[in-house]
């Protein structure tokens, strides 16, 4: 009987567990004719920025926020960052007035090229 409940107990458990998404609120950047962009990703699918590009991450409380990106062609990884967890201190209150809680995280300038 003790064995059945502690199986049950781990089965739940492990069904239990899942992994978490982040959103992509917005991508900040300075594009190459040195305008500053701020886009959401339903509105467009390639960017082109001139350096750094910050993304605006919606993760919830408590979560780590993991961002990879790789090359197109080869499915090489050129850049993959973890942030800290999010906290009560990481509430976000965007320009159109969503509240949310999350990160921002700066890639650097990844070069040329098709990148997911």
């Amino acid at each position: 009987m003790r064995k059945t409940l502690i199986g049950c107990m781990v089965a739940t458990a492990l069904a239990t567990v899942s992994s978490a998404h982040a959103q992509v609120f917005s991508y900040s950047f300075t594009d190459t004719n040195k305008a500053v962009r701020n886009i959401k990703p339903a509105t467009q699918t390639y960017l082109n920025p001139a350096g750094v590009l910050t993304l605006n991450l919606i993760s919830g409380l408590d979560r780590y926020e993991r961002v990879t990106v790789t090359r197109d062609s080869d499915k090489k990884v050129m850049y993959s960052s973890v942030s800290t967890k999010t906290s009560v201190a990481d509430r976000i209150v965007a320009a159109d007035g969503t509240e949310y809680y999350g990160k921002d995280m700066v890639l650097p300038a990844l070069g040329e090229g098709p990148l997911l």
